[in-house]
């Protein structure tokens, strides 16, 4: 199995540092820092090339070279958003939500999986369910 973290801004679109720090937590410490992420794998059940996405951040499902397994980590939640029906692409409705350490083994079979256009990957504090 080959492993890639990707940086490349054309995936990734790194949300706004503007965003408050939760209390108690300095943005170095260990705990603030490499929980939230996904992985995503190109086939079903985890195989082929996998994917680190740190987040926060939005990932483009397009660019992420398709999708057909994904774990959440610890200290992620996952928002996907796309178009419903004959919406057109853009309309950012929220399709499905993923909680932290969830497994999903075969992506496409998710009710609406082929309307999601984007991944949002969201920050919890430590220990959020």
């Amino acid at each position: 199995m080959k492993r890639s973290e990707s940086s490349d801004p054309s995936i990734v679109t790194q949300v706004k540092a503007s965003r408050p720090v939760r209390r108690g937590r300095a943005p170095s410490s260990p705990s603030a820092v490499g929980e939230c992420w996904i992985d995503t794998f190109e086939g079903k059940t985890f195989q082929g090339t996998m994917h680190r996405f740190r987040g926060p951040a939005d990932i483009s499902v397009s660019a992420s070279r398709g999708i057909g397994s994904l774990i959440v980590g610890p200290q992620a939640a996952i928002i996907a958003i796309g178009h419903c029906g004959g919406g057109s692409a853009g309309d950012g409705k929220m399709l499905l939500q993923l909680r932290p350490r969830q497994i999903i083994e075969d992506f496409k079979k998710i009710r609406g999986a082929s309307d999601i256009e984007w991944l949002r990957i969201l920050e919890l504090p430590a220990g959020g369910r």
